[in-house]
């Protein structure tokens, strides 16, 4: 059983690379200690160029699941990992 179990999924952009980064800066807050905060953003976070590490905004939610990943041209992938001993998220 693992403490922390990783879960990468790879998607293809709907938008254009800049639409999708756009969106995804738009609903990001900064923070760079990944902590929640009641803010009327989905998420919180770094974004550094097409690369990104966020948690949900949600207070008692966000720091359970941290995801990180990268925007290239045409795809994407997240790695999500989880605090919390689930089967599957």
């Amino acid at each position: 059983m693992k403490l922390f179990p990783t879960k990468r999924l790879e998607f293809r952009l709907i938008d254009t690379h800049e639409d999708t980064l756009n969106t995804l800066a738009r609903r990001t807050g900064k923070s760079e200690n990944l902590t929640s905060q009641n803010t009327e953003k989905s998420f919180r976070g770094v974004l550094e160029g097409n690369q990104f590490k966020l948690i949900s905004s949600a207070i008692g939610r966000g720091a359970f699941c941290v995801v990180t990943g990268a925007i290239d041209a045409d795809r994407g992938y997240v790695e999500n990992e989880s605090a919390l001993l689930a089967k599957d998220i």
